[in-house]
């Protein structure tokens, strides 16, 4: 069903009315080399709707293809943020890892090689690791990729541990934020990530979307453009709190750890 994401492995979906909605918790074990054959291609391995919940303990999800969340995909496109009925994964453990998004087109619709959350959904990484995923072509966030086209509180994004390394994208290699005022990343490491334009590690995308940064360590990620660590497309928001960390990033043209620059650059 292309409506409903068309995840090639785990397929999660509630009802309007349902005062039980399906829940799964992976404890170990694999789920890998699956498809999402669904016209909108998402959710490769496992697709979270809404009124679900996914709880990752343990265990691999990898090597899943589809346009965007590859490896997950929380939530749907136009969904307004409802606390009651939102979609939720929450990773403590485990590696989500050699999933690829192919994006043939660079929309906010694809992308998110390993984890994508959209609208009406949420994603906490406590602990595990996203590792080697791929948006390839056009796609954004190589390891995660929110969006909340409704400018609402969806697409949410909270990291309070764990490791986001080695993946790649066009932009946002590490995490690619189109959320307002949802993406916050209070721990864990994004290390090693590798973006072919820009943002390395990090990619904020316009106003009104941005993504605050409190104790992460953000370091030796690459772009080949612009922002080895964060970029800030004109100009999206970053903030950067006290305990977090930014350095030993490269960039090739500029702004090896920041960079924000105005529309007029041409980037």
């Amino acid at each position: 069903n292309s409506k409903e994401g068309g995840s090639g492995g785990v397929f999660l979906v509630g009802t309007t009315n349902q005062t039980d909605p399906p829940s799964f918790t992976m404890h170990g074990g694999t789920i890998s080399d699956n498809t999402a054959g669904a016209s909108d291609g998402g959710g490769g391995g496992v697709y979270v709707g809404e009124k679900c919940s996914f709880t990752m303990d343990g265990g691999t999800i990898s090597d899943g293809t589809g346009t965007r969340g590859a490896g997950v995909l929380v939530g749907l496109p136009g969904g307004v943020y409802n606390e009651s009925t939102a979609a939720r994964f929450v990773m403590n453990d485990g590696t989500i890892s050699g999933n690829t998004a192919n994006a043939t087109t660079a929309t906010v619709n694809a992308g998110g090689g390993g984890v994508f959350v959209q609208d009406n959904a949420e994603f906490t990484m406590n602990g595990g690791t996203i590792t080697g995923n791929r948006a390839a072509g056009n796609g954004m966030g190589g390891g995660v990729a929110t969006a909340n086209e409704a400018k609402n509180d969806g697409g949410r994004f909270t990291m309070n541990g764990g490791t986001i390394s080695n993946n790649s994208a066009s932009c946002g290699g590490g995490v690619y934020s189109f959320s307002q005022n949802t993406v916050v990343l209070r721990g864990g490491f994004i290390v090693n990530n590798k973006a072919g334009m820009n943002g390395g590690g990090v990619y904020v995308s316009t106003p009104p979307y941005n993504i605050r940064i409190e104790k992460a360590l953000v370091t030796g990620n690459t772009a080949e453009i612009m922002g080895g660590g964060i970029w800030s497309c004109p100009t999206g928001t970053v903030s950067l709190g006290t305990d977090s960390a930014v350095f030993g990033n490269t960039a090739k043209q500029a702004g090896d750890d920041l960079a924000f620059l105005s529309k007029e650059s041409g980037y």
